[in-house]
């Protein structure tokens, strides 16, 4: 029976400290995001969601963390053009809104923006042109271990790029793009 609480102890011991970590914001990467016009910076108004995951494909990303506005987390100030700066590692534990991931793993990242008004960019984008959004290209982050001795610190979105807000298609644009590319693929057959 010791011998089995050891062991458990020891296996819970390292499970906690297999979590990776990132810092999730754009102010160190000097990657601003910015309105339809491209010159006047995101402020109040819009806020963040993260999408990360191991695999290329944007459609498997996974939602993680809280939303983020455009704000100093520690202030609440408005920074125009830069979210997340004070904020808390993002801790990729297993718990709560994250996922587990190993330090050392390299994530597929994308930082979606949309309009305070929803709820999350799935809504912002359902709302049609009457919402502006926005999405940065993909790009990998390698995660920290903030239980190594010293903490490392937290992973950098190095890789960010800037992003330009837009309306959001309309539905009917969308079904005429689909259904323009049904009539490529059935004249392709024949």
């Amino acid at each position: 029976m010791k011998k089995a609480l050891i062991m458990a102890g020891l296996i819970a011991a390292v499970g906690a400290m297999a979590q990776g970590q990132f810092n999730p914001s754009n102010y160190n990467a000097k990657q601003k995001f910015f309105d339809v016009d491209g010159t006047t910076a995101l402020g109040a108004g819009f806020q963040v969601q993260f999408f990360v995951g191991t695999s290329a494909d944007p459609a498997s990303l996974t939602p993680v963390g809280d939303l983020m506005l455009f704000t100093n987390a520690k202030t609440g100030a408005v920074t125009p053009g830069y979210f997340g700066i004070g904020a808390a590692a993002f801790t990729f534990d297993g718990t709560g809104k994250f996922p587990q991931y190993a330090p050392g793993t390299t994530l597929n990242v994308q930082v979606a923006v949309f309009q305070t008004a929803y709820s999350s960019f799935a809504a912002a984008f359902a709302a049609g042109p009457d919402s502006k959004i926005g999405a940065t290209t993909l790009f990998t982050v390698k995660l920290t271990n903030p239980g190594a001795e010293p903490p490392d610190i937290p992973a950098a979105l190095s890789g960010i790029t800037s992003v330009r807000v837009a309306p959001a298609p309309e539905p009917s644009v969308i079904a005429l793009g689909l259904l323009g590319a049904g009539a490529l693929f059935l004249r392709r057959r024949k």
